[in-house]
């Protein structure tokens, strides 16, 4: 014989406040937020600041509770763009005059990734590839700072990525941000008394 059973529901407000907090830990564990605004705005400053192509495909990250994670990038650079700001990282006027007699440039300037299980930003380091007309030579020790310098840069905007990510991370994932998740999920009366949900 068929018996009817009453349920009452609740709508996320209406529940006790031990039955929302069990709703919102629950989605927090499992909610993964959308980063491309992150990314967008990274890499529309990289290409201000520095003159960098990075693609979203370009990056890679891992977070937040590791001692490994972090986040990197490879990408190219406009020479002409970071040429200058290399060059202002040179500790002496005379390793630029040297460069500009010999009428040294930048023929390549990328960001490239080592080999490794991680993601983080010493992963990756500048790369540079000079062209110096005539063949002519100018001192090994410039063209060391000049990439290492290019590495700062780099490893430097790897951890700002990271900051960013993981700042957004905790803005999308703090209590009052995922209740509004729910309820966009659940606008209705869904819930039973215990914060456990009734597929209708």
């Amino acid at each position: 014989m068929a018996e009817q059973v009453q349920i009452t529901l609740f709508s996320f407000d209406e529940l006790p406040e031990e039955s929302q907090q069990k709703l919102i830990e629950a989605f927090q564990q499992d909610y993964e937020p959308d980063y491309s605004i992150v990314y967008d705005e990274f890499i529309i400053d990289m290409s201000e600041q520095y003159g960098s192509n990075i693609k979203e495909d370009d990056i890679l990250w891992s977070g937040f509770w590791s001692q490994g994670d972090g986040a990197s990038f490879v990408c190219e650079f406009d020479e002409e763009v970071i040429f200058p700001i290399l060059k202002e990282r040179l500790s002496g006027g005379h390793e630029v005059q040297q460069l500009e007699e010999l009428g040294v440039k930048i023929r390549h300037a990328a960001s490239i990734r080592s080999p490794s299980h991680y993601v983080h930003e010493n992963t990756v380091h500048g790369y540079l590839i000079f062209d110096v007309p005539g063949g002519k030579e100018f001192d090994v020790e410039i063209a060391n700072t000049l990439e290492e310098a290019l590495t700062e840069i780099i490893r430097d905007s790897c951890k700002d990525l990271y900051r960013r990510l993981e700042s957004y991370y905790d803005e999308e994932t703090e209590d009052e941000a995922i209740k509004q998740q729910i309820k966009e999920c659940y606008p209705g009366c869904h819930f039973r008394k215990d914060g456990t949900i009734f597929a209708r």
